[in-house]
């Protein structure tokens, strides 16, 4: 009966596995059918998202700008990505429909497969300097890459840090001993996030 048992066991710990292999196999061959597809990405103007009501919007305007220069210097030398700067002028010639389908359709308009929308709801500048500081930069940012043909996310990810010190925190180190400004916090988390992103890595 023992024997029975193990036997049966074995079994079910062999189909289990050849399932999730199959399943991974599966999950491959769509996202590489996925990444074939997208050959051209159109990237919009961030948009400014608060996260609280007493949110400082002039720091939050300062992020915007400074997210804009981020992902135009990552994207400038790359020929498969085209940069729309006035998105809300562009959004007043194209009324009507929803958001998701008012993207489709700007995608649709500069023949892009797939469109990278970016949100910075949190952008607190340092107060201080690079070896001594009052408070750390903190800085929150979230980026969507929509399929234009389906409207469905081909890519999400999302930043929220805010600078502690070595001494609080090893892993810190890698952010060179010093007080990093927004700006650097940021671009530091936008390449990150970008490279981890294989439809924006080329």
């Amino acid at each position: 009966m023992k024997s029975a048992s193990f036997f049966f066991r074995l079994l079910v710990v062999f189909f289990a596995s050849f399932l999730l292999i199959s399943c991974s196999t599966a999950s491959q061959k769509t996202d590489k059918k996925l990444l074939e597809s997208i050959n051209t990405i159109l990237i919009l103007p961030v948009q400014a998202s608060p996260e609280k009501k007493e949110t400082d919007h002039a720091q939050l305007d300062v992020g915007v700008m400074s997210m804009n220069r981020a992902l135009i210097s990552y994207f400038e030398d790359k020929s498969y990505a085209k940069l729309l700067t006035d998105f809300d002028k562009l959004t007043n010639e194209m009324p009507g429909g929803n958001r998701l389908s008012l993207i489709q359709n700007v995608g649709r308009k500069y023949d892009s497969d797939a469109v990278l929308l970016c949100n910075i709801s949190k952008y607190v500048e340092r107060i201080g300097k690079k070896y001594a500081i009052e408070s750390p930069a903190s800085v929150a940012f979230d980026c969507k890459l929509i399929e234009v043909e389906t409207g469905r996310a081909a890519c999400f990810f999302n930043f929220e840090e805010t600078q502690q010190a070595v001494t609080d925190n090893l892993l810190a180190a890698s952010l060179r001993f010093k007080w990093l400004t927004a700006e650097e916090l940021l671009n530091d988390g936008l390449k990150k996030k970008l490279s981890a992103c294989p439809y924006v890595t080329r």
